[in-house]
């Protein structure tokens, strides 16, 4: 009797762990490419796991001042843009020298001629020219900064239209 059960036992683990071979029931193997919208109700989300990702890049993209020109002066609390000026918005921060994406939230402002920069104590940063339209809709604006290895960084509400 203890022979059998002791030859069935490991047979059993065995079974029961699986054993290797197959496929994974644990999602895909790199999430992030695989986006899935999910809706929240009430502040509260059951039933669903979800990742973040470790930034990939070192140091990683942080905006922590910005500026408009002519003051040529940046901030870590943002600025004013009036609406009819085209004027450059810079920004600085470890790893905005490896920017590739700028945006700005809303439709109405255009952006152009971004490019790398740095400020007079050597922090790095980016520039790019954004016009405003007389009739843009005024309030706070977020910047959004993206680098070559698609990690993002934001200036929440740090461009005024005024």
């Amino acid at each position: 009797m203890f022979k059998r059960l002791f030859f069935l036992l490991p047979t059993f683990f065995l079974m029961a762990c699986g054993g290797g071979g197959g496929k994974s029931s644990g999602g895909s193997p790199n999430p992030a490419n695989n986006p899935q919208t999910i809706t929240v109700s009430g502040g509260i989300l059951t039933g669903v796991d979800i990742t973040a990702l470790a930034p990939a890049s070192n140091p990683t993209p942080n905006a922590q001042f910005l500026g408009v020109t002519p003051s040529n002066q940046a901030f870590n609390v943002g600025s004013v843009i009036f609406r009819g000026d085209t004027q450059d918005v810079f920004l600085f921060g470890p790893g905005l020298d490896k920017v590739t994406s700028v945006s700005i939230s809303g439709s109405d402002l255009s952006l152009t001629n971004a490019h790398v920069i740095s400020s007079t104590g050597g922090t790095p940063g980016i520039a790019v020219t954004v016009g405003v339209p007389p009739g843009a809709e005024p309030g706070l604006r977020t910047i959004y900064l993206t680098d070559v290895n698609n990690d993002l960084t934001t200036f929440t509400g740090g461009l005024e239209v005024i």
